[in-house]
């Protein structure tokens, strides 16, 4: 019986934990998980390749003195475009907002690639609790607590994990009130 060499076998075993990393990073980008156990709605996330984020050259000191990017009025090819990527083109406008992945608030520019159908509906992560974030965050750059190009990366690679960061929760605060509230 042939032995195998142990650097073949080592680079096997290196192999095989680098491929079942990147699965589960794809999974929990995909938003099959949330890293600390609760489970994330499919589609509250954006799909990365679709849209990872665009910002427009603008610093910290321009945005804090309101010097930013402004949100524009998304051309209708544009909408269209990106609905249809996402599949939800036949979707009514009530169900989702259009919505910046980085926020212009934080530079974040119309580019279709930062652009995305983000659902209000009856999901714990939705545009409404990513709207929390969208006014911390600015705030946060202004106060100096953040730099940023880090909000911006944290926004634009898992909003929901910049959320549970930034708010020190492992979920919404709007729904903590709410549940709060029905006790």
């Amino acid at each position: 019986m042939a032995r195998v060499p142990s650097a073949a076998v080592t680079a096997a075993v290196a192999v095989a934990i680098v491929l079942g990393a990147v699965l589960i990073r794809s999974a929990v980008v995909r938003g099959r998980s949330a890293g600390s156990g609760s489970a994330i709605e499919a589609g509250a996330l954006p799909i990365p390749a679709i849209t990872p984020g665009a910002t427009a050259y603008v610093t910290a000191d321009d945005l804090c003195a309101g010097r930013g990017p402004v949100k524009e009025e998304i051309a209708p090819a544009v909408r269209q475009a990106v609905l249809r990527d996402y599949g939800m083109d036949s979707l009514p406008d009530s169900d989702y907002e259009l919505d910046y992945l980085i926020t212009p608030e934080l530079g974040g520019s119309s580019d279709r690639r930062n652009l995305w159908p983000e659902r209000y509906g009856a999901r714990v992560w939705n545009a409404h609790v990513k709207d929390q974030l969208e006014s911390l965050l600015p705030s946060l750059v202004c106060r100096g607590a953040v730099d940023l190009s880090t909000a911006q990366r944290d926004i634009a690679i898992d909003w929901i994990a910049a959320y549970k960061k930034y708010f020190h929760t492992d979920r919404p605060v709007i729904v903590q009130a709410r549940a709060i509230r029905e006790e």
